[in-house]
């Protein structure tokens, strides 16, 4: 499996404190099943100041302390970009970091509650510039859960769905849970992964993806947990997702949202 979004290089952000905990959580993830992770300090988050610079030089001395302990585990860069209005000048300049520095996908995080205003036009001004955004953890955003319809469309605009696969598995909570398993089942997910942060949130993948298998089967499942994420960091598009509600939007226009209501009830 491929890990997209991990917290895992030492003493950057609110991810493990020092290199002797970075290689238990890589250790946690080979055994769990994970051969490449994407390390995503918080960028442009207000809290912390993490610099491109930072973050490669990170997973250098992530991927030698690696080596020395034989741990086969891929280590790439990236990060989780909070959503700002610097964004795409930074992106344009390559000093914000996309998925494996590959300039292609852009990970970002919204505020914790609301969907801010203006936010489609947001996504459109980035697509125009060729990058595709991985919305990160959406199930998790209050503002999602009671306004599903907007994922609905941002998915449709060719952007990308990254559920947490604590959220699939019931640690963050039922509400996140049930959230998540409606966006599986309404064919929005693309991506799930770990946002591993220290041992207390370790970066497992495989419970999650024994839930999605049992909800869609282990060809979508494959997709979600390999095939997708290794699309990713090759930098190439990947294939609209199956959703039934799609197709409903295709043919009956606004009628669609009424059903995608009603599935979200």
């Amino acid at each position: 499996m491929i890990d997209l979004h991990a917290h895992i290089i030492p003493a950057l952000d609110d991810g493990p404190s020092d290199m002797a905990e970075t290689i238990d959580l890589c250790r946690i993830a080979v055994e769990n099943g994970i051969e490449t992770i994407v390390a995503t300090p918080h960028m442009y988050n207000g809290l912390f100041t993490v610099s491109k610079t930072d973050v490669l030089e990170g997973v250098e001395r992530v991927r030698e302390a690696l080596a020395e302990q034989n741990i086969p585990l891929q280590v790439l860069p990236g990060a989780e970009a909070h959503i700002s209005r610097d964004l795409p000048d930074l992106l344009k300049r390559r000093e914000a970091l996309t998925i494996a520095d590959g300039g292609k996908y852009v990970l970002l995080e919204l505020p914790e509650n609301i969907v801010p205003a203006g936010l489609d036009e947001f996504l459109f001004s980035l697509r125009l510039m060729g990058i595709t955004v991985i919305l990160a953890h959406p199930e998790r955003n209050y503002d999602f859960q009671l306004n599903p319809e907007r994922l609905h469309k941002i998915v449709s605009a060719g952007h990308v769905v990254q559920l947490t696969a604590f959220s699939v598995t019931g640690e963050f909570g039922k509400q996140a849970q049930s959230c998540a398993e409606k966006i599986l089942k309404a064919g929005l997910c693309q991506v799930v992964a770990s946002d591993c942060h220290t041992r207390f949130r370790p970066p497992v993948l495989a419970e999650a993806r024994e839930v999605v298998e049992d909800l869609l089967g282990r060809e979508r499942a494959e997709q979600m947990f390999l095939n997708n994420p290794r699309e990713i960091l090759a930098g190439m598009p990947l294939e609209a997702p199956v959703s039934p509600l799609a197709t409903k939007a295709d043919q009956t226009g606004d009628k669609a949202n009424h059903w995608f209501r009603r599935l979200w009830k």
